[in-house]
C-alpha cells in the first residue's frame, strides 16, 4: 500500500476512534445529568462533581451542551457560594441538557413557531423580549448585549419588535413555563402585528 493511503487510513481511523470518544462523553454527560437531577434538588455536591467531570472531559466536548454547562458551573462556583438564584437558573439549564437527544445541537427544534424566512435583525431602537434559560449566559448577560448593540428589552411580548426564545427550548413549548410568551407572540402575529419570533442561535448570529 503507498504511503500516501496508509496515512489516509490511519487519519479516518484516528477520526472514527475520536468521533467515538466524543459520543461516549456525551452519553455519559447526559447521564450525569439525569443522575443529578433524580430527587429533584441541584445539592451542592452534585454541582462541584459536574464541574469536576466537565473539567476533566472538556477537550472531548467542544460543542453544546458541554462548554455552555461548564461556563454556568463555573459562575455559579466562582464566589464560592451557591445563591438560591444561580441554582434554579443552572437546574433549570441542567434539565433542558439532560432532555436533548444524541442529534441535537444550537438550532431550535424546526416545531417552534418561528418566522419564516430568519428576518433580518436590527438591534438599533427595537425592543426585545426574551423568554427561557439561554445558552448564551443568564438574563442579565443576554440583556446587556442587547442593550450594547443599541436595543432595548421589555417584558412584554405586546410592545416587542422580536420575541427571542432560548436555544433549547422543545418542541412541546406550550407546556413549558414560558409557553405564554410564545403563544402571545403567535396570536398577534395572526392578528397583524409585527412581531418576529427568532431563535436564540439566529439572535446570537447577528450580534457579529
Amino acid at each position: 500500500m503507498p504511503t500516501n493511503d496508509r496515512r489516509d487510513e490511519a487519519a479516518r481511523a484516528g477520526m472514527f476512534v475520536q468521533s467515538q470518544a466524543i459520543d461516549a462523553a456525551y452519553s455519559q454527560l447526559i447521564g450525569l445529568c439525569r443522575g443529578v437531577l433524580a430527587d429533584g434538588h441541584l445539592a451542592d455536591s452534585e454541582i462541584v462533581a459536574l464541574d469536576q467531570w466537565l473539567t476533566t472531559h472538556r477537550h472531548l466536548l467542544p460543542q453544546w451542551p458541554a462548554i455552555h454547562l461548564a461556563e454556568r458551573v463555573r459562575e455559579v462556583l466562582e464566589d464560592g457560594v451557591i445563591e438560591d438564584h444561580e441554582r434554579a437558573d443552572l437546574q433549570q439549564f441542567v434539565e433542558q441538557a439532560a432532555g436533548v437527544e444524541g442529534t441535537e445541537r444550537f438550532d431550535a427544534p424546526t416545531t417552534l413557531p418561528l418566522t419564516r424566512p430568519e428576518p433580518h435583525i436590527e438591534f438599533t431602537g427595537r425592543r426585545f423580549c426574551v423568554t427561557g434559560t439561554f445558552v448564551y449566559g443568564p438574563r442579565k448577560v443576554v440583556v446587556a448585549e442587547i442593550m450594547k448593540a443599541g436595543g432595548e428589552v421589555t417584558d412584554s411580548v405586546g410592545r416587542a419588535d422580536y420575541l427571542v426564545i432560548n436555544a433549547c427550548v422543545s418542541g412541546a413549548w406550550k407546556f413549558t413555563t414560558h409557553g405564554r410568551k410564545i403563544e402571545e407572540a403567535v396570536a398577534l402575529v395572526g392578528a397583524g402585528r409585527p412581531v418576529r419570533i427568532v431563535a436564540e442561535g439566529h439572535w446570537q448570529t447577528s450580534l457579529a
